[in-house]
């Protein structure tokens, strides 16, 4: 499979955004696909079992990407992301107690979620594992920005909401840190609102990361990006 024509998909979509941005087009235009105003092909971001967990839209709880984008993230050598993992810790605690307000540490005890809409519940691996699969993430994503920053970004992005180092927050961290990586190999501050396209995927974002991080299948969620930029692309220009 030939993955870097999604991943130049993507690049070529990210940088037109960038480009021609207007910020309340691209943090405020799904927010309430119930309504009808969604400008976006969500079926196009469906997983092939959406519908089979999730039947409807809900209003969307809150617009998280507009809260996550003012962040004032550091700036990445994209070359070297993080040069040990001292600086990979110090980047996720820090970025988790800037959104709490409070000090903040990995997990030690075990976690699981239940979705209100879709009923299934996830359990995490143990806290046990969180330092080891730290390093290793941190080695990846290091080695993959050299070759391809936008698949440093998405396995970053996969791999902490995965791995749930933390009790909460562990999705905010992860598009923060997606949007870091990217930011600082666009030289842009443009923020992709992972948040809202994957709300209206049905869970389609969820099942296919999963699919990634669980069995190896990185296919379905790098092209859900892919046309998932496509998407915020053809909004900014209706």
């Amino acid at each position: 499979m030939n993955y870097y024509l999604f991943f130049d998909e993507f690049s070529d979509n990210f940088n037109y955004i960038a480009k021609n941005k207007k910020k309340e087009n691209i943090l405020w235009y799904n927010t309430r696909p119930i309504d009808g105003d969604c400008l976006v092909d969500s079926y196009k971001l469906h997983h092939r079992l959406s519908n089979k967990i999730m039947n409807y839209y809900d209003s969307m709880p809150g617009i998280k990407s507009g809260t996550e984008s003012i962040f004032d993230c550091p700036k990445l050598d994209i070359y070297n992301l993080f040069p040990d993992n001292r600086s990979f810790v110090a980047y996720l605690i820090n970025l988790h107690s800037h959104i709490f307000r409070s000090p903040s540490k990995f997990r030690n005890f075990p976690v699981r979620t239940s979705g209100h809409i879709s009923h299934e519940t996830i359990f995490y691996p143990n806290f046990n594992v969180i330092d080891l699969e730290i390093e290793n993430i941190r080695s990846r994503i290091n080695s993959y920005a050299r070759v391809n920053p936008y698949f440093s970004a998405m396995y970053a992005y996969c791999s902490l909401v995965t791995l749930h180092p933390f009790g909460d927050g562990n999705g905010r961290v992860g598009r923060i840190l997606f949007n870091n990586i990217i930011q600082n190999a666009t030289y842009s501050d443009a923020y992709f609102p992972v948040y809202e396209l994957s709300y209206i995927s049905k869970r389609g974002m969820t099942l296919n990361l999963r699919e990634a991080r669980y069995f190896g299948r990185w296919y379905p969620i790098i092209k859900w990006f892919a046309t998932a930029s496509a998407q915020l692309r053809i909004t900014l220009d209706s």
